[in-house]
């Protein structure tokens, strides 16, 4: 699918780099082709970075990528990148 409008809910530390109202909005040059969650972190990493120096892509690697109902595998085809959310690795007690 093609897109060119992202916007993702985040939670934990990638709140630190968000909207006030937690999530990312992404508005992009000319659409980009996206199949994969895999294909979707590395778009996000690559704006993310370039917008924002302090912020490292690598932490997308660990990040789970889910919708409304279930964690999505991040090699599968995605069927719309609508309503998503990014889910970093936390630990707590």
């Amino acid at each position: 699918m093609k897109v060119e409008r992202l916007r993702l809910r985040v939670f934990g530390v990638l709140r630190n780099f968000s909207d006030e109202d937690g999530f990312w909005n992404l508005e992009l040059e000319h659409p980009v082709e996206i199949e994969t969650g895999d294909d979707l972190k590395a778009l996000i990493g690559s704006c993310y970075s370039s917008r924002n120096p302090s912020f490292d892509p690598a932490i997308l690697e660990e990040c789970a990528l889910a919708d409304g109902e279930s964690i999505l595998d991040p090699s599968e085809k995605l069927g719309s990148c609508d309503g998503l959310a990014l889910l970093p690795p936390v630990c707590g007690g």
